[in-house]
């Protein structure tokens, strides 16, 4: 178990932002269900006096020590507690593990503060990818796909109670397992950022994902959330590049490229420049068809990984990687020159992404939602599988330790050979027989005849 109890006056924090503002610890408040609801109350149901609670539902970190308030910590990054508790005078524990921003009710992940933030923005035009790409990064499958073969352990930080999150998951089952395609993300949406914790043997970080808005990417302004990112997923449909529909993602560059450059000079951050409904892409590109090999396959309840199966093999990403930029830079000149001169190669990484992997076909003329389209993802593990590994939080692949002893012995075996080869020669080069058994003879003349 990770949990420990302690009572400490000093109380480490890692600085956590909402909407762009960095709280102060005690901005940070602690609930349970029964508190928010009214059920119970601070001053009776947890034997607190009321001048020393907060609307009679909140507890803040500067009350621990006091008053019998303990704080729950977690061996992770940082000292600042998951929860809070209480022992009554008849024994019972009550516990507090719900945190929200001060002054509002807004529901904040279980490890704000507690860990380093690492913000993962997905840009792009409407209908791009975003969603669906949202959606399938919150199933528990997607999660289990991530964390096969290693020893790297991911899953949602925030708080099951949260209504929006179940509104959330509601519209991820219909997606990948009834076929509803969701609806676009609509600006100032209803869905807050998502959370994940990422639990590496040596590192842990809670990974922030905000899906934006097409419209917000389009009239992007320098205080977006888009600017705050350490990677920026940047969105094309295939579509675009295959010339199907009217090239539109100077709508986006234009806006993003710029900022990105200006405002974050000497700042580490990546750009993933992930090609969306690959699968039509590569039906119609033969050679990179043949590169660019699935990674994944779906049986219904799970998937399975076909190239990063004990780690990310970044030897086949670059391999893909280099397939991409190939293509881009003959059939899409205009947009690869663009993006690697205002950004720059060392901070650009190219990926493809087919969230549904096969042609939605509308069912209905009356309602535009219903579509019906076989569930075939592919790639979309690679994005995160990347940024986690170049932030050192999850594996690269290695060979299969059974292939490298086979390997071992094959190089131990063939050294063997070539070295009995080498030596027989070294042998008759550094002798002459014929000269010895002169010398011998006049020696030991009777010996030797």
């Amino acid at each position: 178990m990770f949990e420990k109890l302690k009572i400490s006056d000093e109380v480490d924090y890692i600085p956590f932002e909402v909407d762009g503002v960095e709280l102060k610890k005690t901005e940070i408040l602690f609930t349970n269900e029964e508190l928010r609801n009214g059920v119970e109350t601070l001053s009776e149901d947890w034997e607190l006096e009321e001048s020393q609670v907060i609307e009679n539902k909140y507890l803040s970190i500067d009350m621990v020590g006091k008053n019998g308030i303990e704080a729950v910590y977690e061996d992770l990054d940082a000292e600042f507690p998951i929860a809070l508790k209480k022992k009554l005078k008849d024994g019972r524990q009550k516990f507090a593990p719900i945190k929200v921003k001060a002054g509002t009710d807004k529901i904040l992940p279980i490890h704000a503060g507690c860990v380093p933030v690492q913000q993962v923005v997905a840009v792009g035009r409407m209908s791009s990818g975003k969603t669906c790409l949202r959606l399938q990064m919150t199933d528990l499958p997607y999660f289990d796909l991530i964390a096969s073969g290693t020893d790297t352990a991911i899953y949602d930080d925030f708080p099951a109670i949260d209504l929006l999150k179940r509104k959330q998951d509601e519209e991820r089952r219909a997606f990948i397992y009834e076929q509803v395609l969701p609806e676009g993300t609509k600006v100032n949406g209803i869905y807050p950022a998502n959370y994940y914790m990422i639990s590496a043997p040596k590192r842990n970080i809670l990974l922030k994902y905000d899906d934006i808005s097409g419209e917000e990417c389009i009239n992007m302004d320098w205080n977006s959330s888009i600017l705050n990112a350490s990677y920026i997923i940047f969105m094309i449909d295939s579509n675009e590049l295959l010339g199907k529909e009217v090239a539109k993602y100077h709508e986006i560059l234009d806006q993003l490229l710029p900022k990105v450059k200006i405002k974050k000079t000497g700042q580490d951050y990546k750009i993933f420049v992930a090609i969306t409904r690959a699968d039509l892409l590569l039906e119609q590109n033969e050679k990179l068809a043949g590169i660019c090999q699935k990674t994944l396959s779906w049986d219904g309840k799970r998937y399975t990984k076909l190239v990063h199966k004990n780690g990310f093999n970044l030897k086949e990403f670059n391999k893909k990687q280099m397939a991409i930029k190939e293509y881009l830079s003959q059939d899409c000149p205009d947009f690869y020159n663009t993006i690697r001169r205002y950004i720059g190669e060392d901070k650009l990484v190219y990926g493809l992404l087919a969230s549904i992997g096969s042609e939605p076909v509308r069912i209905s003329e009356s309602d535009g939602m219903e579509w019906k389209y076989e569930y075939n993802p592919q790639f979309i593990e690679e994005p995160i599988m990347y940024l986690l590994n170049d932030s050192g939080l999850y594996p690269t692949a290695t060979e299969k330790k059974e292939e490298s002893k086979k390997e071992t012995k094959k190089e131990t075996k063939r050294d063997y050979e070539e070295d009995e080869e080498s030596d027989e020669t070294d042998v008759d080069g550094l002798f002459d027989f014929d000269s010895i058994k002169e010398i011998l003879k006049k020696k030991f003349r009777k010996t030797v005849e």
